[in-house]
């Protein structure tokens, strides 16, 4: 045969003639592996590791935090009283995420005892991404909690329930496409096995989040603190007399009116009175108060109106900023070890080689994991406990039921 006319198939199965390529077959699983290559994957037989600590942390996480987590979401969703308010629909995001993370190492549980590959490449595709939006709704709750202590007007008037939603729905998708960004970038699934760059992707998001939600926990502690020393200050029972008017029809009313506002009169009293304070006029064209009636009652003449009554609902903001701190504190328990012991990890593996770092840090950090998850279970007792608002919900539904 002619040298010239020789075609033969080689090692790439490439088919060449005159030692030119032709045309080529590209083998799926040759194109798969070159991809893992890019991304760094480990190639190990079956990447999720597991032993009976972690089997049973995984166990009683689930066992634990799911039912816990459900209840308050059913709660929060049931009552209008709770999820009409933007900050219980931010800590009902909070709670989602907590049953995303939780149904995530489900996924790792059943793909390890299960040695499914499936499974596994459902975890790998869904991992990280949980926990990140966790951290990022806990960050959105303290700064709706730092607008709601420092700016109460401008945040009663234009932060609603539509703008959180919009805002929780919008960061997870750019939190989704960011940290899942390798794979999207090779136009490749990902298969069931550890990407470095992935890991380390994720790590690094939740440590800046991490960070953000320590600096805006301690910014919003201290002005909460501030806010409750000056309730204290003037938490007198002093009267003041008020005449309640109405400036126009219903029609005609501004919304811009959310707080009442008392204005001493120029009036004079008698000696005999000078143990009251001054006449005042209240303003009551606030849509809370008149939203809920058909027709506008205008109430005149004077009435007891007791100061402390005013800063209830100021009161119920900082109740509610202290609960989420509470909830957030766990960050420092659970979360900023694991982080810390994951960056010694990855920094010994920079500097020594991925097979030079002691084996006592890959010890440590293959159980330190479980403790990241450990404000799963947490962080809905406290609410429960913290939040008088959905407590007081939840006993007097149990009064009707046992009606």
């Amino acid at each position: 045969m002619n040298s010239s006319n020789e075609i033969f198939i080689g090692d790439g199965r490439d088919v060449k003639e005159n030692s030119v390529v032709v045309w080529s077959v590209i083998d799926p699983q040759l194109q798969s592996f070159n991809n893992n290559r890019i991304l760094g994957a480990a190639q190990s037989p079956f990447p999720i590791e597991m032993d009976t600590f972690r089997s049973t942390c995984h166990i009683l996480l689930v066992s634990t935090g799911v039912p816990l987590n459900l209840f308050i979401a059913i709660v929060i969703m049931a009552f209008k009283r709770l999820h009409n308010k933007p900050r219980n629909v931010l800590w009902l995001g909070v709670t989602f995420c907590n049953l995303f993370t939780l149904l995530t190492i489900l996924i790792e549980f059943l793909a390890y005892h299960m040695q499914n590959s499936m499974i596994c490449l459902v975890f790998v595709s869904i991992t990280g991404v949980a926990y990140t939006c966790l951290l990022f709704n806990l960050l959105l709750a303290l700064i709706d909690r730092y607008a709601a202590i420092v700016h109460p007007l401008w945040h009663r008037q234009n932060v609603t329930v539509r703008w959180v939603v919009a805002v929780q729905s919008i960061s997870f998708i750019l939190i989704t496409l960011l940290i899942k960004f390798p794979f999207i970038s090779q136009f490749s699934l990902p298969e069931c096995d550890f990407y470095p760059v992935h890991a380390k992707i994720i790590a690094v998001c939740n440590l800046i989040l991490f960070i953000l939600c320590i600096v805006a926990q301690a910014v919003v502690y201290h002005k909460t603190r501030q806010c409750f020393n000056s309730n204290q200050q003037r938490g007198d029972s002093r009267e003041t007399t008020v005449t309640f008017v109405q400036s126009g029809p219903k029609t005609q009313r501004r919304d811009t009116a959310a707080e009442v506002f008392v204005l001493p009169s120029s009036s004079t009293q008698s000696d005999s009175q000078s143990r009251f304070q001054p006449e005042a006029i209240v303003n009551i064209n606030s849509p809370s108060a008149n939203d809920n009636n058909p027709t506008t009652l205008c109430i005149s003449g004077p009435v007891a109106l007791r100061r402390h009554h005013l800063g209830g609902n100021r009161q119920m903001e900082v109740e509610a900023t202290w609960s989420l701190l509470m909830g957030v504190f766990s960050l420092l328990i659970f979360t900023f070890p694991t982080l810390v012991v994951a960056f010694i990890e990855w920094g010994c593996r920079m500097i020594n080689g991925e097979d030079q770092c002691p084996p006592l840090i890959s010890v440590i950090m293959f159980y330190a994991r479980e403790l990241l998850l450990g404000h799963l279970v947490y962080n809905p007792i406290m609410y429960m406990i913290r939040s008088r608002e959905f407590s007081s919900t939840v006993r007097e539904k149990l009064f009707v039921i046992s009606r």
